[in-house]
């Protein structure tokens, strides 16, 4: 099987898409563009990349829109990345509507090259606000060679607008499931954390995410006390994350069982998966919620909301619940289920240890490269 040259232009490095890109370059002859180093909301420290890639950096001209949209990329360095572009495969990524994107899309297509979208679900729209959204992506979808979709959920979205392809794969996002194996961490820190957030003793619950109102963690803190009060007061919550919510979250959290702990870096994450038992993921929207696949890996029950794209990846009772967001109680009813079943907690973290292999992105990897050799 010869060897592919693929490139990716991007928005910023992500964690969504770090691990599959190191796997990537080792199928490919590969190469990202990234639009930017970070964006405003973001603290991700930028880690140290085995893969070949360039950073442009944003013109002053569309600063303005920048703080409305803040992932709208513009620079001029586009247009030379795209003109001596040398992968046969490129794949888009981030906004359609951003200058970078439509700049490279229309110079790639010009020059021959086989493009593809790489896309989360779209957002619903109804009546005007459809039909426009339509007329915007048609002439974009129609010229492209392929289309990756970020899970089921994301093609369906598609479907829905009147979006066929022939030509598509399904690549959820995805992470190396190894850097969250109990085995791959130290030991010392782990038993520091323990004993830190006394979790041995404690019914553990963790939940992760900006603290944005889209995040739901207000349903998380709510959903906690109400399992304290009808289940038992052993029951705890530690939450990552940071953002403009912190303050009123912390009020609404006036139990000492919450514990809203900030931002951590991706070597610190895997500890906090490890010290606990189920993780809570409420969010009232999300394409597709990276965290699942983290939780999935560290073997933990995933108890997610249904308008959460990664929730396509729980089965219930099988690797975790699908609650609904609507009734909380459907959350405390599957805390209450494996609070008292020990032996339903194994069962689940067995599968999703297996589970995780499937989707890790070694795997992906491998599933797009199969896909590009097989259909062109």
């Amino acid at each position: 099987m010869k060897k592919l040259s693929l490139s990716f232009y991007t928005n910023i490095p992500t964690p969504n898409q770090d691990d599959f890109f190191e796997e990537l370059s080792r199928l490919f002859h590969f190469n990202v563009i990234f639009y930017e180093k970070t964006e405003s909301d973001r603290n991700w420290v930028l880690s140290k990349k085995n893969y070949k890639h360039i950073y442009l950096s944003d013109s002053i001209l569309f600063i303005w829109l920048k703080k409305i949209y803040k992932d709208f990329h513009f620079s001029w360095g586009i247009f030379k990345c795209s003109i001596n572009e040398k992968s046969q495969f490129v794949i888009l990524s981030g906004n359609y509507f951003a200058l970078n994107t439509i700049i490279a899309f229309f110079i790639l297509k010009i020059r021959g090259k086989k493009l593809g979208f790489f896309s989360e679900k779209i957002s619903d729209s109804i009546g005007i606000r459809k039909i426009i959204k339509k007329i915007i992506l048609f002439p974009f979808l129609k010229c492209l060679n392929f289309m990756i979709f970020v899970g089921a959920c994301s093609k369906d979205s598609y479907n829905s607008f009147g979006f066929h392809f022939k030509h598509y794969v399904v690549i959820p996002y995805n992470i190396n499931n190894n850097n969250f194996k109990r085995e791959h961490l130290q030991g010392k820190k782990l038993i520091e954390f323990n004993d830190v957030y006394k979790t041995h003793s404690r019914f553990t619950l963790l939940t992760s995410g900006a603290l944005i109102e889209r995040k739901g963690i207000d349903f998380a803190i709510k959903i906690i006390e109400l399992a304290r009060n009808s289940i038992s007061e052993n029951i705890q919550l530690l939450i990552l994350g940071e953002g403009p919510l912190k303050k009123s979250l912390q009020h609404l959290a006036k139990e000492q069982s919450v514990y809203l702990l900030g931002f951590k870096q991706k070597d610190e994450i895997p500890y906090y998966f490890n010290i606990s038992d189920v993780f809570l993921f409420c969010s009232r929207y999300d394409g597709w919620g990276l965290v699942i696949n983290e939780a999935i890996s560290t073997g933990l029950p995933c108890l997610v909301s249904k308008d959460v794209g990664s929730s396509e990846l729980i089965v219930n009772h099988a690797n975790g619940f699908v609650c609904d967001n609507a009734c909380l109680q459907t959350y405390v009813d599957a805390i209450k289920l494996l609070y008292n079943d020990r032996i339903l907690l194994k069962s689940i973290s067995q599968n999703n240890q297996q589970l995780a292999d499937t989707i890790n992105s070694a795997a992906m990897a491998i599933k797009l490269n199969l896909f590009l050799q097989n259909n062109f």
